[in-house]
């Protein structure tokens, strides 16, 4: 697992967080790199374009190298010399024109003249253009015009200092109009030494310069000082001094001693205009000469007004061990939350730090890049060192962020970049129509299309008189759907309050519409749905559930235990006479109490939640229900019901394996809350999250790791995800696309909702803490949901959150991803979504796929191979439900590899981007041959090397080609891997060596017998996972999971 960084100090600044695997832009063990700069193209945020200088490893400099990536950063692509660009140049500074599409990178050259280097064809080639031919200059800077609406839209300006760095100097600066350079503008000097100019837009186009002001170059920056140019760069006010007292050593390292830092430094400043014209703010960023080197930070309007003095925001934790230095800001224009990257030094040890604020740069949280690499020859003025450089750089575009930095790799300074996308959101509450009234108390939601548009709805309900909400969604392609509450005309003919858990599935009629589930503290009720609404004559069918629909319920969960694919029910109740009860479908039409008959406890009454789930992969459904109590003796616990199959009389069974010493079992955990089922390990298999309210616990949010048979473990806290905040609903889905599973998790009472994000493959799956960076806000949640509710493939947040008319933004329930514009997707998908269609009545009455696992498998483009699993659930959570349309990030691929294992316990493989409505898929078991049973032997051929293995399933039709799946699993060792080639996964086909197959033979009863054989190397002591497939034209159906044990070159059992 990722290794876990803590930084003391700083009153809570900085979050313990786990680091992700950065990703080296050029890597060239011929070369130091220092000094880079990075952009994100506005118009797509998926190209990234990076320069940065090089120098061999015996210090001589070397040119600028250029780079791109056309998938956020997750791979680059470039040229080692930008065309133009000679031994020795300098301060490279990019750009990309939202007007024009045109790529720009700045830079310094030998003879220390500016040149402006440019391609019109996305790096296919490159122009150079000369700025100056005097030499003297020093420290160029690159700013783009890309506001929207801006008169100078597409206008190039370039500043820079001119003389040397030991004479007096002033600032200078010059803008490209229309293919012409203008006259270098000579800006008045502040000081006498001003020195690290930068470049910022107003909201209207108004150019912002700014810069650090010195008595004399030897010395620290005294006061940060500002102008303007409204006319494009014609004319400039007279500067003023924006910050003052900020004894600033811009971005260079400080160890205790003059000579350890680098006089030749520039602060870096950003200007924000998320708040609108007239309401700009430049926000600043330096390194003070404090004795210890903390990283500070001033905002500022872009006006001339009073200065911002000290005391100035200290971004990093403050503590004497430690020495921050070089850092970047930069601003999300959206939402205005800033981000800097900076280094923090502790002796040897240095670590790339990214910092964020939510309001304005009053307050900070931060997270590690990387682990601390020890860095032994980081003297910037030490001759025999590797080049130091001046500045670093990070891009923000919604929710990527890209910070740059050095690190030392085999002892070479390499360029790295952070790929980890943040989670970030919009409160859009008020333009969705929805009302979560003040006090209207607890509520549970599930998310449903009723109405078969297309367009996820949204049931709410209510534990007061406050009446259940039918929201009906009526999206025209905003990021806020806009919702209506058809309750009344819809819901119910009578009033539906005082109301718990709800559930919307197909549970009735097998006509493929949904129905409503909605618990209460005396009648529960069940509504058949007929696409249009649940008030037609016949729809209450709450007699259905007998004796059962006065039973006081806490929620309800649907599954499919006894696989006639009929959905049966557990109704946790919250009444000491009656406990859970567990309902099974008699084919729609009713059902029957098999509680006792199944072998469930009697008596549950503090069940929170529930999920139905193979948790074993033996074909069969099974159940953990979240105990809400402290543990007791009396069951008094969260039971874990193993499904056992039919018994003699056909019904079928449970076993409480909770607390069990061996085979499937898990804790006896009380004081759950919430529960989730997701593969948060990237294992493909079914991982347990609870959100526990104990005290007394380590963590309140539990991991339980699935082995793969079943047996989970608490093994989570290496991983990230520790928090001893009380919780009490836990939700996953990939927030961020980058291809790993995210986790929300819902406070008691009130506090900050929690956050964490998950990055990394199989080898490094690991979670940050992103609950800064989200900014949920913290005013008192019942649960949520999240869901894809504005079709535009990210998943929104919906909190059970009541309007608090004190707050000054009184209604915060409804959050939208901005990982994807719906009204300006792009032209890459960044996410996709899976939903089932329909089924006819023939062949599945659970319509919508309720227990079905899916995978998905993303190969990113550095070759790292992504899984995520999630469980479409009838009814989980805090006795509400998720989305049966499910939400998956691509991770800068162009598709995906879905795995379906169906209800049914049947497997089938499609391909995202060829599968009907991507990025929306759409998916139905329409063509499934349906393996009935599969079997296998081996057996030693004697005087030779091998093991002869015969495989053998029935099928329902005669389609397709036969294969089968091995897998050793991924800690198998390397002489398991022998028979599979050296791999631990691998799939028999006819077509290969070693492996045939014989024809299908069709038996009595209609069905196909198909039968495969594979010499196979010996191995040593080894069990292998096997699926016999059949693939019917590309797509690939399979049979549930079994195990075969080899002895050494003899089989031993099964």
């Amino acid at each position: 697992m990722p290794q876990s960084l803590r930084y003391a100090g700083g009153g809570g600044l900085v979050s313990s967080i786990s680091a992700a695997a950065p990703v080296a832009i050029a890597p060239d063990s011929s070369s130091h790199q220092s000094e880079v700069s990075i952009a994100i193209d506005p118009n797509n945020s998926d190209v990234v374009l990076s320069a940065f200088r090089t120098h061999d490893l015996t210090g001589n400099p070397g040119p600028i190298s250029i780079n791109w990536s056309s998938n956020g950063g997750f791979s680059w692509a470039g040229l080692p010399v930008l065309p133009g660009t000679a031994a020795g140049a300098a301060d490279p500074v990019v750009g990309i024109c939202r007007t024009t599409g045109n790529w720009y990178c700045v830079y310094l050259d030998t003879g220390q003249n500016i040149h402006l280097a440019y391609s019109t064809d996305q790096g296919a080639s490159w122009s150079n253009s000369p700025i100056t031919t005097a030499g003297g200059n020093d420290k160029p800077w690159l700013g783009v015009d890309n506001v929207l609406g801006s008169q100078f839209a597409g206008r190039i300006y370039v500043c820079w200092q001119a003389g040397g760095i030991q004479s007096v100097s002033s600032i200078q600066g010059a803008s490209l109009g229309t293919g012409s350079w203008s006259s270098p503008y000579q800006i008045p000097p502040m000081g006498g030494a001003d020195f690290g100019v930068q470049i910022g837009f107003g909201a209207s186009g108004e150019v912002v310069l700014a810069w650090g002001v010195k008595p004399v170059q030897l010395w620290p920056f005294e006061d940060f000082a500002m102008t303007t140019s409204d006319d494009g760069g014609a004319t400039w006010a007279a500067p003023w001094v924006a910050v003052s007292d900020v004894w600033g050593i811009g971005s260079g390292l400080l160890e205790g001693s003059p000579d350890d830092f680098r006089w030749n430094s520039m602060p870096s400043m950003v200007v924000d205009r998320s708040g609108g014209p007239g309401a700009e703010i430049a926000h600043f960023s330096w390194t003070t000469a404090n004795g210890q080197g903390d990283i500070f930070h001033a905002a500022t309007p872009i006006v001339a007004a009073i200065p911002r003095a000290a005391p100035h925001t200290v971004v990093n934790p403050t503590s004497p061990n430690y020495a921050q230095f070089m850092p970047a800001i930069g601003v999300d224009q959206a939402t205005g939350i800033l981000s800097v990257v900076y280094y923090s030094r502790n002796g040897p040890w240095t670590t790339p730090m990214l910092a964020s604020s939510t309001d304005a740069g009053l307050t900070w949280s931060g997270r590690g890049l990387s682990v601390p690499t020890l860095q032994t020859a980081i003297e910037p003025n030490n001759p025999n060192s590797p080049y130091f450089g001046d500045y670093n750089s990070v891009a923000v575009s919604g929710s990527r962020v890209l910070p740059c930095w050095w690190e030392q790799s085999s002892g070479v300074f390499q360029m790295y970049v952070d790929v980890d996308m943040v989670p970030r959101f919009a409160n859009l509450s008020t333009a969705t129509g929805i009302s979560i009234p003040e006090g209207s108390g607890q509520a549970t939601s599930a998310p449903l299309d009723f109405d078969e548009d297309g367009k996820l709805d949204l049931l709410v309900s209510f534990d007061s008189s406050e009446r259940a909400q039918l929201n009906h969604n009526t999206f025209i392609g905003d990021e806020a759907p806009q919702f209506n509450n058809l309750a009344q005309l819809r819901l119910h003919t009578g009033t539906v309050s005082n109301t718990t858990g709800v559930a919307a599935v197909d549970c009735l009629g097998n006509d493929g519409n949904v129905d409503i589930f909605i618990g209460s503290a005396d009648s529960n009720l069940v509504l058949a749905g007929d696409g249009f609404d649940f008030t037609g004559p016949g729809a209450d069918q709450s007699a259905l559930l007998g004796t059962a629909q006065t039973l006081p319920s806490a929620g309800a969960s649907f599954g499919d235990f006894n696989g006639d694919r009929w959905l049966d029910l557990l109704i946790m109740s919250s009444s000491a006479g009656s406990g859970d009860v567990l309902l099974q479908s008699n084919a729609g039409a009713g059902f029957v109490d098999v509680t006792a008959a199944a072998g469930l406890h009697s008596g549950m009454t503090s069940s929170t939640s529930a999920v139905w789930a193979d948790m074993n992969l033996d074909n069969r459904l099974d159940l953990f229900v979240g105990y809400g109590g402290p543990t007791g003796p009396a069951n008094e616990w969260s039971p874990y019901y193993l499904n056992q199959g039919p018994d003699g009389s056909g019904q079928v069974t449970f076993t409480d394996v909770a607390g069990a010493s061996s085979g499937p079992r898990i804790d006896q955990i009380g004081h759950v809350q919430g529960v989730e089922l997701a593969d948060i390990s990237g294992d493909r298999k079914l991982d347990i999250l609870i959100a526990s309210n104990d005290p007394a616990t380590a963590t309140t949010l539990i991991g339980c790791l699935n082995d793969g048979t079943g047996a989970f473990e608490q093994e989570t806290a290496s991983m990230g995800l520790s928090t001893q905040t009380p919780l009490i609903d836990v939700e996953v889905t990939d927030l961020n696309g980058n291809g790993v599973l995210d986790i929300v998790c819902v406070p008691e009472g009130t506090a900050a909702i929690e956050v964490f994000s998950g990055y990394g493959d199989l080898a490094e799956r690991g979670y940050r803490d992103a609950t800064f960076e989200a900014a949920l806000g913290s005013n008192p949640t019942y649960g949520l949901t999240l869901a894809d509710f504005n079709s535009d493939t990210d998943a929104d947040i919906f909190l059970l959150r009541p309007e608090v008319s004190a707050d000054p933004v009184p209604a915060q329930f409804y959050w939208a991803n901005s990982l994807v514009d719906a009204a300006s997707p792009p032209a890459s998908p960044k996410a996709y979504t899976v939903e089932f269609d329909r089924w006819s009545q023939s062949q599945n009455p659970n319509s919508l796929g309720i227990g079905a696992t899916v995978t998905s498998k993303v190969i990113t483009s550095s070759g790292k191979t992504l899984y995520s699993t999630q469980v479409v659930d009838g009814g989980s959570g805090r006795a509400g439900q998720g989305s049966s349309r499910l939400t998956f990030g691509l991770a800068g691929a162009s598709t995906a590899e879905i795995t379906v294992r169906w209800p049914h316990g049947q497997i089938q493989v499609f391909d995202a981007a060829s599968s009907t409505g991507f990025p929306n898929v759409v998916l139905q078991d329409s063509a499934n041959p349906e393996i009935q049973s599969s079997s296998v032997t081996a057996s030693y051929v004697p005087s030779s090397s091998y093991t002869t293995h015969t495989y053998s399933w029935k099928t329902n039709y005669n389609a397709g080609t036969p294969q089968v799946l091995i897998d050793a699993g991924h800690r198998a060792s390397q002489s398991c891997m022998v028979p599979l080639g050296g791999v631990s996964q691998i799939v028999l086909d006819p077509s290969m060596g070693g492996v045939s197959a014989a024809e299908p033979l069709q038996l009595a009863n209609g069905q196909w017998q198909w039968t495969l054989t594979w010499n196979a190397y010996c191995s040593s002591l080894c069990t292998y996972t096997y699926y016999a497939r059949q693939n019917v034209g590309g797509q690939v159906y399979s049979s549930s999971s079994k195990s075969l044990f080899i002895g050494s070159c003899a089989v031993v059992t099964q």
